[in-house]
């Protein structure tokens, strides 16, 4: 696990169309971005566009990029490079448990806050498409499991930069 934190926060002025609510986080919620575009472009595109799709974490296998406060809507989280895998995709993979772990830490929230977006889309959406594919959900879990024990026990930095 090795990333860059960095921020690129949606301005003020676009709240009432990416965020508009004001929110206290209930849940982490993971998506793949199904395309191959790095975080620091994920995030570029959505603060660039005036769409209602927003999310405040895009990660991939160098960056985390955080794209809007943690106060605003639920914590969505991208994690990069889904649509043709291989090993960018892994490492992006591997640096989103430590950063899934990491923010529900931080949120005083446990591994059942962890969600999918599947969970809660209407019409029954395969996102995270490569992680449900693959049958690695609750493999996904147990191993942010694994690194929010690790945050708990003073082994792991709790931290996201």
């Amino acid at each position: 696990m090795s990333y860059t934190f960095k921020q690129n926060l949606v301005s003020s002025g676009k709240y009432s169309i990416k965020c508009p609510y004001s929110m206290t986080p209930k849940y982490v919620v993971v998506h793949n971005t199904a395309n191959d575009a790095s975080a620091v472009n994920e995030v570029a595109y959505m603060i660039r566009n005036n769409n209602q799709v927003s999310y405040h974490i895009a990660c991939d296998d160098v960056n985390v990029v955080q794209g809007l406060p943690f106060n605003r809507n639920g914590i969505g989280f991208e994690v990069c490079y889904s649509k043709s895998g291989w090993a960018r995709y892994t490492n992006a993979e591997e640096n989103a448990v430590y950063v899934c772990a990491r923010l529900l830490h931080q949120h005083g929230l446990g591994i059942g806050s962890l969600k999918q977006h599947h969970d809660f889309a209407l019409n029954g959406k395969n996102c995270p498409h490569r992680i449900r594919d693959e049958g690695r959900w609750e493999s996904f879990k147990g191993r942010v499991q694994w690194v929010l024990d690790e945050i708990k026990a003073g082994r792991c930095d709790a931290s996201l930069s």
